[in-house]
Order: structure tokens, then sequence, then C-alpha cells
């Protein structure tokens, strides 16, 4: 069965600030790598996802493109967002700038048995969004 329907619900769900869908949909033991960071459980998935829209809160994630083969799925988004809030990052805070980003993320989705994602692996040129923000020169 197909887990493109289950994929745009968890983002629609974020979208709407409902934070609780991580626990709906991925496992407990879920692990996440996005660039720069492994997030190792749903809470810690959950509490990354709620740092980005604490930062953008107008937040929204766009499927673009989808494949799928056994359990596992990849797809393309497109983000989009302003940024109004503080960004938390590993290099510290970086205050609101007002600006809007938009940029494309390639997603890599392993399921479990019962449905859930089981790993997670996001990818993105996180300088695009930085030039974005003017925190990095333009290309």
């Amino acid at each position: 069965m197909s887990k493109q329907p289950v994929v745009k619900e968890f983002f629609r769900a974020i979208d709407d600030h409902d934070f609780s869908a991580v626990a709906k949909y991925h496992a407990d033991t879920c692990q996440y790598r996005m660039n720069y960071d492994v997030m190792n459980g749903a809470e810690q998935f959950r509490q990354m996802i709620a740092g980005w829209y604490s930062a953008f809160p107008d937040l929204r994630h766009e499927v673009t493109d989808y494949v799928e083969e056994g359990n596992r799925a990849g797809f393309t988004l497109r983000i989009t967002g302003t940024h109004t809030g503080t960004m938390r990052t590993p290099n510290g805070d970086v205050p609101a700038t007002g600006k809007r980003v938009d940029f494309r993320v390639a997603d890599i989705v392993s399921f479990g048995a019962d449905g859930k994602a089981i790993t997670w692996n996001a990818y993105f040129d996180m300088v695009v969004m930085l030039q974005q923000l003017g925190l990095a020169p333009a290309a």
C-alpha cells in the first residue's frame, strides 16, 4: 500500500502546527538525519520540527515529486516560509530577519511493517536558505 497519502497527511498536520503528528507517523525509535544533525526518536524529531515552526510560523511543505519501492519512499519538497522568529542552530541563535525562504529538499524514508517511519533522511542546500535570509553572500 502506498505511503504517499501518509506523507502528505503528515506535512499537512505539521503545517497546521499539529506536532503530535510526529508520534502518529513515526516509530518511537525513528532515526532522523538532516544535513547537520541526527535525531534519535520521535520526541527529538518533534522538538526539531517545533523549532523550525517557531522560527518560520507560516512554514509550508509541498510534495513536488514522489517515488516508492517496497518499504522506502523518496520525495522532493518545496518549502516556503517567513523568518519571523528566532532560529536555533548548532552555531547559536539567529534573530528574525523578516525574509522569505523558498527552497527544495530531497527526503528518503523507510517505513516499518506498521506503516510508521523508522528512518528519515533529509538533504538540502543550507547555503541557498541562508542566502535568502541575507545570512550568506549571494552566489
